[in-house]
């Protein structure tokens, strides 16, 4: 016999005279009926695709950037796979360190008041952010049709190549022209180099203008910042 929520055994016993209740042992899962159900699966986004290029530790990352030191290694740039995290920091932390270089080269040239212009940072980023993913685009859906390079993979190289501005953008807080321009131009060749090796035995299978369009759209946007910097953002 079953009370409420809890189970019960009523007994009578005529040769004895005795009844009553006897309390069953309760139900444990009664009352929950989530208990042994399975966990519900986790909702997919359109991210999940994307979230293994972001898995990556800070170790990789500096290795990954002290290869940018030196584009001749012999070495692969990525052992596996590459990843958008240094890919997208690096650019990014150079449009900080070239915005906050060229309105500190801005204010010391200046003779009379200096004012911070916002549309510094605005043009630096959008130059910045269009070509690290309009180059790969490029290289990727025209120029490298038929060979297994993934277009994420390309991202993250191009990205990490950025890094060799770093210094330039430093240097070029000294007011004086030349010296900006062989920065920005040594750190375009460095970029580029390390462009090519990664990708070179992949370019010599394409057809001849392919190879020249390749590099030309590889130092395309090396070239577009040097122009920025020189002609824009520190003068």
């Amino acid at each position: 016999m079953e009370y409420g929520n809890r189970n019960f055994l009523e007994f009578s016993d005529s040769f004895e005279g005795m009844q009553g209740v006897i309390q069953l042992e309760p139900n444990k899962n009664q009352g929950n009926p989530q208990v042994n159900n399975p966990a519900p699966a986790p909702s997919k986004t359109f991210l999940d695709p994307y979230k293994g290029y972001c898995e990556v530790d800070t170790e990789i990352v500096f290795q990954r950037l002290k290869k940018t030191l030196w584009p001749f290694d012999r070495r692969k740039f990525f052992e596996n796979k590459g990843d958008l995290y240094g890919a997208f920091w690096v650019p990014t932390t150079l449009i900080f360190i070239m915005s906050v270089a060229g309105s500190f080269a801005n204010k010391i040239a200046s003779s009379g008041g200096y004012i911070f212009d916002p549309k510094d940072i605005v043009i630096t980023a959008s130059t910045v952010y269009f070509f690290i993913f309009a180059v790969p685009a490029v290289l990727y859906f025209v120029l490298f049709t038929g060979i297994d390079i993934g277009y994420y993979d390309i991202v993250s190289l191009y990205g990490y190549s950025y890094f060799a501005f770093w210094p330039a953008a430093i240097i070029s807080v000294i007011n004086f022209s030349l010296l900006r321009w062989v920065a920005f131009g040594t750190a375009s060749v460095w970029s580029g180099l390390l462009v090519s090796k990664n990708y070179y035995n992949e370019v010599q299978n394409l057809d001849e203008w392919k190879k020249y369009a390749t590099a030309v759209a590889s130092f395309s946007g090396y070239a577009a910042l040097t122009l920025i910097a020189n002609f824009y953002l520190y003068e």
